[in-house]
């Protein structure tokens, strides 16, 4: 199966296949077409939820009409140096292909904090002033305060979440191409879990089809984890940019996120909200402390020590914050816990091959795990032609063998198996 990410593989490449949300993306279309240094307004603001195609629709109308794209994650770029050096000089120079025709797109936005990255947003509003070319903007939400000054340069363009019975059609037809049978009940599930997120959608049907020729809704455990991330998402954003102690230790309590997950999540990534030692110190110093109190917890069965350790993992943390601006990081799942989650799954591959030896070799899972496999490993990789007649023998799949052997191995193998 491809590794190509099929939100990127199934873009749409022409306004028309742009899903639900047509008429908004026929709009970014017209805006290119009519558009000229004198007008007013001298932007399109393109705003709505995560998934629904707005960003793709610029991509879609700079292909069909044969624009130049330049493209700028404002999340990336926020200062006054970063906004003139990318946004303001790709504004004013001439464009050398597609016959100096340009659209400037420039992403996310409400990524921009205001005041605190030193005039990104009033070095934006000069630009759209100036600005020689189209310029596209897109945020998730148009009405944020600190993009008063944009808004009032811009046309806003609205999306809408996407229906869930559009998103399973288009889940349907994905599926189609990629000869992956899929019970409608199934697609119907992932596209309500998205919550009209398309991108969403078309990432959880990847995760779910992955190396498999169908899929059904006994498949669809593997979305728990994405559910996890928003829910500890949210509960960041709650803590970090919270206004009271109070209102961030309710955040952990009323949180769905485990909070021994939940602490995780902190020690990966309180470190992109403070750029002064100090402050890192104070915070990693709090979450030590909220460990101790949960091992306490865990030994003693002390609940009511449980309210400490939550404000102190919550406020204790946010609150070492004396200087530093927070920014827009991006949070990161935790390593620890995913490199844990990668080990136990490569455990249980090895012991299901470990089952198979002992069922033909009438032994036991754990005599096979320790005397037989490292055999089977080495005869795969010195003969892979005869390892996969092994592999045949043994009933174990060719995705399997790349548990065994290196990548390389594991694809002549693969082929053997199916010659």
């Amino acid at each position: 199966m491809s590794r190509v990410l099929w939100a990127e593989k199934y873009a749409p490449r022409r306004v028309s296949e742009v899903v639900e949300n047509r008429k908004a993306a026929e709009r970014v279309v017209e805006f290119i077409l009519n558009w000229h240094p004198e007008q007013r307004p001298k932007a399109l603001l393109l705003w709505g939820p995560a998934g629904v195609g707005k960003t793709a629709s610029v991509y879609a109308a700079a292909n069909e009409l044969g624009y130049d794209l330049i493209e700028v994650n404002a999340s990336d770029k926020r200062s006054l140096e970063d906004i003139q050096r990318t946004v303001g000089a790709a504004s004013s120079l001439s464009s050398i292909v597609k016959g100096g025709r340009r659209v400037i797109l420039v992403d996310e936005v409400d990524g921009i904090s205001g005041s605190e990255d030193r005039g990104g947003i009033g070095g934006l509003v000069e630009i759209l002033k100036k600005t020689v070319y189209p310029v596209i903007l897109v945020a998730n939400d148009a009405w944020d305060p600190k993009l008063a000054p944009i808004r009032n340069y811009c046309e806003l363009v609205r999306y809408n979440r996407i229906r869930s019975n559009v998103i399973a059609n288009h889940l349907a037809k994905i599926c189609e191409r990629e000869r992956v049978e899929a019970d409608p009940l199934a697609l119907k599930k992932i596209a309500e879990n998205a919550r009209g997120d398309l991108r969403a959608a078309i990432n959880d049907l990847q995760a779910v089809a992955e190396g498999k020729k169908a899929i059904t809704v006994e498949d669809l455990n593997v979305l728990s984890l994405r559910d996890q991330e928003r829910g500890a998402f949210d509960t960041l954003k709650a803590i970090f940019y919270g206004k009271s102690a109070q209102g961030m230790v309710i955040a952990v309590s009323s949180s769905d996120v485990d909070y021994e997950l939940l602490m995780q999540w902190m020690c990966e990534n309180a470190w992109q909200h403070m750029s002064h030692p100090k402050e890192l110190a104070n915070a990693y110093d709090a979450l030590s402390r909220a460990d101790m109190f949960l091992g306490r917890i865990k030994r003693r069965q002390h609940w009511g020590l449980l309210s400490y350790a939550f404000t102190l993992m919550s406020a204790g943390v946010s609150l070492s914050r004396e200087t530093s601006k927070g920014g827009a990081p991006k949070y990161q799942f935790p390593s620890w816990v995913k490199s844990m989650s990668a080990a136990k799954a490569r455990r249980k591959t090895l012991e299901d091959i470990a089952g198979k030896i002992g069922e033909k070799c009438h032994i036991s899972s754990r005599e096979a795990l320790l005397s037989y496999l490292p055999y089977v490993k080495v005869i795969i990789e010195a003969n892979p032609e005869e390892g996969a007649r092994l592999a045949k023998w043994l009933g174990i799949d060719p995705e399997v063998v790349e548990e065994l052997v290196s990548k390389e191995v594991a694809e002549r193998v693969r082929k053997a198996m199916v010659s």
